[in-house]
């Protein structure tokens, strides 16, 4: 890691970086790349996540540099950005359903019709139970409505 800014030096760099300096941005970024990937990799619990996360965290700081105050901190930009884009890969990532093509804990990859078979089939079991979660609320409000009905028919019998 490279030795940090100083405040005077962090603003020029800034200025620099919005002007589109790619040695200032380059140098900004030697600073920042493990600091953020740790922070990232803390969130994602993951190296690989954070390695990716990390390329697009810097990506939209560059392509957001012109929106950059100087006066303001920096680092705190920085990270809100790397924070926001790894909550936003979760959140993604929650409706993905992820399937090994390893067999095992070996090296023999499984075959492609298997892997499409398991996904199915987790595919389904997650269907199965959003709807069987569904379908026995109404089936309970079903008997609920019919015991009512039934117990309101019978007293406006007997009257």
């Amino acid at each position: 890691m490279t030795a940090p800014p100083n405040l005077e030096n962090e603003k020029d760099l800034l200025i620099s970086i919005i002007a589109g300096n790619m040695d200032s941005f380059e140098t900004m970024l030697h600073y920042y790349e493990k600091p953020i990937w740790n922070h990232l990799r803390r969130i994602t619990g993951n190296n690989d996540n954070a390695s990716d996360l990390l390329q697009e965290t810097f990506l939209k700081v560059y392509r957001n540099r012109k929106r950059i105050a100087p006066e303001n901190n920096f680092k705190n930009w920085v990270y809100r950005i790397a924070t926001n884009t790894a909550y936003d890969f979760l959140r993604k990532k929650r409706h993905i359903i992820e399937i090994s093509l390893y067999a095992n804990e070996g090296s023999e990859t499984i075959l492609p019709e298997l892997a499409y078979l398991e996904l199915k089939k987790k595919y389904l079991l997650t269907i199965w139970k959003r709807l069987s979660s569904r379908f026995l609320f109404t089936i309970e409000q079903f008997f609920s409505y019919i015991t009512e009905r039934g117990s309101l028919m019978r007293k406006l019998r007997s009257f």
